[in-house]
């Protein structure tokens, strides 16, 4: 429910809501959703340990510490944002051909998902992983990285059980126009995002900057709304 992972977790939905019956396409997407969030965490624990061993002293979520990743970080979730109300559209065949790639490799989709997730997460996480984590840092390196393969489980596990249970979809109702309705409120979410991401950025740098960054930010979306209109 957190503001930084239930995006993600929103558009994971989506395909539960397109593949409503298809429980083999939803066991393999949550395999694969859980295997690219573990392997981040086990990724940032590996690059946290080595920096401790070097003698740096990082946080939870130090990924965001960086303006720069967060202002594109706060460009994606528009560009999603844009997408979901159908403003952003690939021109010719080239979203047709995406879509095609989507369907050729629905488990790297689903896999870079579980990186998302562990991006954005990061941060948001911080107050209830902030003592787990140090106590892994604490740790010997091998004890250590158990601890964050567990933290990577944990924020798998409620999108895991719903693929692996069907019991947990069975609410879905069937595909159908309400899909677009979905997928035009899910939009909310990823501005809502955006809204956070700006917020840190202020903090980073200055207020100025990040409502010059926000100014930007709808230039982009007023030219790729312009861009649509044309053709």
């Amino acid at each position: 429910l957190m503001p930084c992972v239930f995006p993600v977790l929103a558009i994971k939905v989506l395909g539960f809501a397109q593949h409503a019956q298809d429980h083999r396409a939803h066991r393999l997407s949550g395999l694969a959703y859980t295997t690219g969030v573990v392997l981040s965490f086990l990724g940032l624990g590996l690059l946290l340990l080595v920096l401790r061993a070097a003698g740096d002293n990082l946080g939870w979520g130090f990924q965001l510490q960086s303006p720069w990743l967060v202002a594109g970080l706060s460009l994606l979730f528009l560009l999603i944002a844009l997408n979901l109300w159908d403003v952003l559209a690939w021109p010719g065949g080239w979203g047709t051909r995406w879509a095609a790639q989507k369907a050729l490799h629905p488990i790297a989709d689903a896999c870079w998902s579980g990186v998302l997730a562990v991006v954005v997460a990061a941060p948001c996480t911080a107050p209830f992983m902030g003592a787990s984590v140090g106590v892994a840092l604490t740790l010997p390196p091998w004890q250590g990285i158990w601890v964050f393969v567990s933290l990577g489980v944990g924020l798998a596990l409620p999108f895991s059980l719903g693929s692996w249970i069907p019991a947990a979809t069975r609410w879905l109702p069937r595909p159908g126009a309400w899909m677009q309705t979905l997928r035009h409120s899910l939009a909310f979410p990823m501005l809502l995002t955006v809204v956070w991401l700006l917020w840190v950025l202020g903090q980073q740098t200055r207020s100025e900057v990040a409502f010059l960054w926000l100014a930007c930010l709808t230039l982009i979306a007023g030219g790729l709304w312009a861009w649509g209109q044309s053709g």
